[in-house]
């Protein structure tokens, strides 16, 4: 059977979540060019939101899609490693979101000097960078995906799955 082209209202729901991260995204790092500027205070706020987006947001939704999309578009690309990268940058925002955690948790109980404000900045940076390339790189390849390789119902159906496992996912975190 030829797969139906999808029309923009059935991608939205995705591209619509992605838009939505776009200014957590720039919240990075506008974080991460003002470490050192900021009173620590203030930093401690900034740092709270951005972790709060990476743990409730981010992390929530970039795992839905590894458990909702890739093992569908593994066949699509014919190779079941083809979504490994993109696996290994999420594992790697986890990390980082760890890391960032552990540095908030120094800004209150400790001694902050310029090599934690380095460490910090650098997390940021690194964060900011990630997001986006994943960002990126799943508009580019999930949603091309969805427009070659699957019909109408097929691509709704994958999207709704996401989006449940998105809601399992912060469900998750935040219990």
């Amino acid at each position: 059977m030829k797969a139906l082209r999808l029309t923009a209202w059935q991608n939205e729901p995705l591209r619509d979540e992605h838009r939505l991260f776009y200014g957590p995204l720039e919240a990075i790092r506008q974080a991460a060019e003002r470490v050192g500027d900021l009173a620590l205070p203030e930093l401690r706020r900034q740092i709270d939101e951005v972790h709060a987006f990476l743990v409730e947001r981010f992390i929530p939704h970039a795992r839905a899609e590894e458990e909702a999309v890739d093992p569908l578009i593994e066949p699509v690309l014919g190779d079941r490693y083809a979504t490994e990268p993109m696996e290994s940058e999420s594992a790697e925002v986890g990390r980082l979101a760890e890391k960032l955690s552990a540095l908030r948790e120094r800004l209150v109980y400790s001694y902050f000097g310029p090599a934690q404000l380095r460490s910090l900045r650098d997390a940021l940076y690194d964060l900011h960078a990630l997001v986006e390339l994943h960002l990126a790189e799943t508009d580019e390849s999930y949603l091309t995906l969805l427009h070659k390789g699957f019909t109408a119902a097929e691509a709704s159906e994958m999207l709704q799955e996401v989006e449940e496992a998105a809601g399992r996912g912060r469900l998750a975190t935040l219990g």
